[in-house]
């Protein structure tokens, strides 16, 4: 039985740089933006389809789940399952609702299984799946809710990646790494939400 999750929309930014998995573009961070809960919503109905009977939880996360926060207008999504397995035998469903898989992130992160789509820009979907309740997991929903819960926190967010976007724009790897720093000191307890 597939047991879709709280379906949350947040503020995105759009990256696009160039680089060896076909992104194109500059980096913007644009505002909030009203449309982006129901737009998961959507999308979280057409993926649950993709599980049919598995147990999986859907969830909104990244800066388009955290209303009034500057991001990328692309909603991230993730999947938890019991075992990857789980994904890697609905590679056919994805494709068929236009996601492309891309294993080549799984050299730098084993433990997800990463979708996108469309194949070509400007993309708007990116989907990660993970093992529920695995670290990977927790720490995007931790990370999501310390930003929903802290108006402080998404304000200083918001303006370091639009700073960030500026200094990196052609640079989607550094943009992400440069943003890492903030992002384990929010996910760390002694943090004050």
């Amino acid at each position: 039985m597939t047991s879709v999750g709280i379906c949350f929309v947040s503020i995105g930014i759009s990256i696009r740089t160039t680089d060896e998995f076909g992104s194109v573009g500059r980096i913007a961070v644009v505002d909030w933006r009203p449309d982006w809960p129901d737009t998961f919503k959507r999308e979280c109905i057409r993926l649950a389809g993709v599980f049919e009977e598995e147990p999986v939880e859907i969830e909104h996360v990244g800066s388009t789940s955290v209303p009034g926060l500057a991001a990328k207008p692309i909603i991230d999504i993730c999947v938890g399952v019991e075992r990857l397995k789980v994904v890697e035998r609905r590679l056919a469903a994805f494709e068929a609702l236009g996601y492309t898989y891309v294993p080549e992130h799984e050299d730098s992160m084993p433990e997800r299984r990463y979708f996108r789509r469309p194949f070509h820009h400007p993309r708007t979907y990116h989907v990660h799946c993970f093992v529920l309740g695995s670290s990977e997991w927790n720490q995007h929903i931790l990370f999501r809710d310390r930003l929903r819960a802290s108006t402080a926190l998404v304000e200083a967010y918001g303006e370091l990646k639009r700073e960030l976007a500026r200094d990196f724009a052609g640079d989607r790897t550094g943009y992400t790494e440069a943003k890492s720093a903030f992002i384990a000191s929010a996910l760390s307890a002694s943090t004050t939400l």
